[in-house]
Parts: C-alpha cells; structure tokens; sequence
C-alpha cells in the first residue's frame, strides 16, 4: 500500500518521521501539483496526506477525489475552507499536525480497510448450497436501487443479512435505520417525511424525515411488516416517484434511497398487514432466509465462530463442545439466536442444556434400534479439536 505526503515544502525531518512510524508503507513524497497528475494510475487503496500548504490544494482534492482513494488526511488550520468537499473517506487535523494522532489515524484506516477484506464466506456464515445462492443475491441485489425484503423466521439472522446488504450497497455512506414497530400512527409520517416551521402549534423547527436522511444511502427497517398503513400509501409513493411532502409543505422534495426491509412474518402474514401494491413493489427482489434447521449442516461453523469469540471476549477458560450429536438432533426452533445462547451456556458450565437434553431422551422413545447395552446413542458423532 503507497502513502503520499503532499506537502509545497518539506524538510528532512518531517520526512524522517513518517518513515520511522510507517515503515511497512511504501511512501512517496510530491511538492508539487505537476508531479501529482504525473501519477496516471493511483491505486485506490492508497491514503493521502495533504497539507493545507501545498500550493494547488482544491486542484489536488478534486482530482484525487476522481480516484476514489481509499482516505484523504488534509492537515489544515482552516476547517471552513473544505467544508465544502467532506467525504466519508476525508479527515480532517489540525495544523501544526501531532505525528502520534496521525500515526493512530492512519493505523485505525488500515485495520478498517483490512476487516472490509474478509470474505464473504467469513461474514456470511456456511458453505451449504442454500448459503451460497443466498451470498450471490446479496451482491447482485446490492447494485441497484430496487428495495430488497428479506424474510425468514425469528432467530434465522434476516436482521444481520439486512444489514449486510445495506452496508454493500450503501457505498460507505451512512445507514439509516428504524425499527418499523416503534412508527405509530400518530407520529410515522413525521418521522418518514419530517415537517416545516409552523406544521404544528409552537413548531418552531423543522424535521428532516428518515427518507430524506437517507438520500444516496440506505433505508434499513425492520420489522416491516409492522409498518403502519396510515403511512405505507406514501413510502409507496416514494418509492416509485421519489417524491413526497414534508408535513406542513405545498412543495415536493426528492430523494433517491434503497429500501432493505427485514420481516419475520409469513407470506400469508404480509398480505395481510401490507398494502397490496406496496408489497407488490419491494416483491420481486425477495431473499428467503432458510431456518437452521434447514442448514444443520453449516452448524459446526456457526460453534466455531461463536466458540472463538468467546475465546476472545473470556479467555480460554471455556468448555468447547466435542459430541455434536445432541446438536445436530435438535430441531432449533429459536435457530441461530437459540443455538447462541446455547452455545454460550455450554462454553460456561460444560454442560449440555436442559432443551437438549431432554430432546435427547425424546429421541432415544422414537428411535431405540440407535441405542446401545448401556442406554447410549450409538451413533455419536465426535468433533476434533486440532
């Protein structure tokens, strides 16, 4: 990875520095602006440092912006002077600049940038067949603005794969996000929509609505199926024209955002407590999380990853789970967030919980030929522990 200090004039010791603190960086030294555009193939995870100094400031912001580096640093007296041009990827310190802040700085970039690497494989828990088609819809719904519903049973992470979406899509911007059970009647449309001066007796503020907050990002609500129908007419209505009224207003704002909504409900449910049309319209770009019983098999992956962040967050004093038998025989009807807490009992006490264990017993009445002399289950299935 290449670091570049723009800087109009810089001295030995201020270039001694940055290579004694980023040494692991390949870093270049520009004072001047022609030598700037000499660089025709900048590397997009390249960090710039830009010092407030440097003679054709704007020109370089703007044509590094062209780029899409992965940060910009502008050391600076004045913050008012590229107000202006702040970008999610843009820091801003003060000048004159403390090398150890920026040294940090620098350093959180980098970590940020290297937990955005981890395969999806490792974000997305399981390698069963029904895990990778769901791994490829995200990617391909994720490059386009038409509203995505994701719905599976309680527990199965819709919510987690929601947010994942969201955060693909949403291009480093920030997420919107709400709760679709917490919007009443009363109140939805201001939330949505927001309100003008005067909308209200002694409203003397103006609220920008979650829609408009949303603009060029992502609106994550949950539980969508909870949404009020006072207010679904109009998100429809948004959602087809990006245009609506503010409380209060006789002028249209736009906006243009993606919906990802998340919903535990049945498909019988939803018809009923959506509005046809609106249903009709995040529909098509559908994402059907399969319940853990239907993926028993990328279980042993959900423990490991559960398993080592306890490790992580506890110490190592744990107990881990070896007989997967009691596991994979349960039927996990809470899924995923079941299994957690679960997994978690086990990982303090060593003790096989009380719903697996009488599901245990259960299962040795339905199958008795499995049952060895001493009243075990024959087929016990052993987990390796290199």
């Amino acid at each position: 990875m290449d670091l570049y200090l723009l800087q109009h004039r810089t001295t030995d010791k201020i270039q001694q520095e940055f290579f004694d603190n980023f040494s692991d960086l390949r870093i270049n030294i520009i004072t001047s602006f022609s030598k700037l555009e000499e660089l025709k193939c900048i590397e997009q995870n390249s960090i710039f440092i830009l010092y407030d100094d440097f003679k054709h400031r704007y020109e370089s912001y703007a044509f590094l912006m062209e780029k899409n580096i992965l940060a910009l640093i502008i050391v600076s007296e004045l913050e008012s002077r590229i107000t202006s041009f702040k970008k999610n990827n843009v820091h801003l310190l003060a000048s004159p600049v403390d090398t150890r802040k920026l040294h940090d700085l620098i350093k959180n970039i980098l970590e940020t940038e290297k937990e955005a690497l981890v395969p999806d494989e490792e974000i997305i828990w399981g390698k069963s067949k029904v895990m990778k088609e769901i791994r490829e819809l995200l990617h391909k719904f994720s490059k386009n603005k038409q509203p995505v519903l994701i719905a599976g049973p309680i527990g199965s992470g819709k919510t987690f794969f929601a947010r994942y979406l969201a955060k693909l899509s949403a291009n480093g911007n920030e997420i919107i996000e709400v709760n679709s059970a917490t919007i009443n009647d009363s109140l939805g449309e201001d939330l949505l929509f927001g309100h003008t001066i005067g909308a209200y007796t002694n409203c003397k503020d103006k609220r920008v609505g979650l829609c408009k907050l949303a603009e060029n990002s992502v609106l994550f609500m949950d539980e969508f199926h909870t949404l009020p129908l006072s207010v679904q007419p109009k998100l429809l209505r948004v959602l087809e024209t990006g245009k609506f009224r503010p409380i209060g207003s006789d002028k249209e704002i736009t906006t243009n955002f993606k919906l990802v909504a998340a919903s535990s409900a049945t498909r019988k449910e939803l018809e009923e407590k959506l509005l046809p049309e609106l249903l009709a319209r995040i529909g098509p770009y559908r994402l059907e999380i399969p319940s853990l019983k239907e993926r028993i098999k990328d279980m042993i992956l959900f423990i490991d990853k559960m398993e080592k962040e306890m490790m992580k967050t506890y110490g190592k004093k744990g107990k881990l789970i070896t007989d997967l038998g009691p596991w994979q025989r349960y039927e996990w009807p809470g899924n995923i967030r079941e299994l957690a807490k679960n997994v978690f009992f086990f990982f303090e006490t060593g003790k096989l919980p009380y719903t697996l264990k009488e599901n245990e017993e259960k299962y040795k009445l339905e199958h008795p030929e499995e049952i060895d002399e001493k009243g075990k289950l024959k087929r016990i299935r052993k987990r390796s522990r290199k």
